[in-house]
């Protein structure tokens, strides 16, 4: 790999064999008659494609992003590949999109019985084919 490739860092670093994650989506519900559909839409997993490594305390300069009064919060970081080795993108973790009303992305922690919610997004495609994704801790169960 390239010297601006770091694919291979995140591969030897992935934890997807030793931590229990689930990566979660939300999908707005159908409207219909302008009200929500009752059954439809909430969080569905999420494959996000290729390796990850997860950091269970991110390190304070990621910390250091993210907005006073949020940065206290437990967070953790995923490092994940923005591209498998023959250029097909992957779906990165992504924080609330303001211009679909969407929600963040939240990574589960099966094994620690915790939910984190994606606070930023690291987009380094360009220069290290990587992304990166601040997440902080949400109180209780968010579904």
């Amino acid at each position: 790999m390239s010297a601006d490739d770091f694919r291979d860092l995140v591969s030897d670093f992935d934890h997807s064999a030793e931590t229990n994650l689930e990566f979660l989506r939300w999908t707005p519900p159908q409207i219909l008659h302008g009200d929500p559909v009752v059954g439809t839409g909430g969080y569905v997993p999420l494959v996000i494609g290729g390796p990850w490594a997860y950091i269970a305390d991110a390190p304070q300069i990621f910390r250091d992003q993210l907005p006073e009064g949020v940065r206290e919060r437990e967070s953790v970081l995923v490092w994940q590949w923005s591209e498998l080795e023959d250029g097909t993108p992957t779906d990165p973790l992504q924080s609330v999109a303001q211009s679909t009303h969407s929600k963040a992305d939240l990574v589960h922690d099966l094994d620690r019985g915790k939910y984190y919610e994606v606070q930023k997004n690291g987009d380094y495609r360009r220069i290290a084919k990587v992304n990166a994704a601040i997440c902080t801790l949400v109180d209780g169960d968010p579904l």
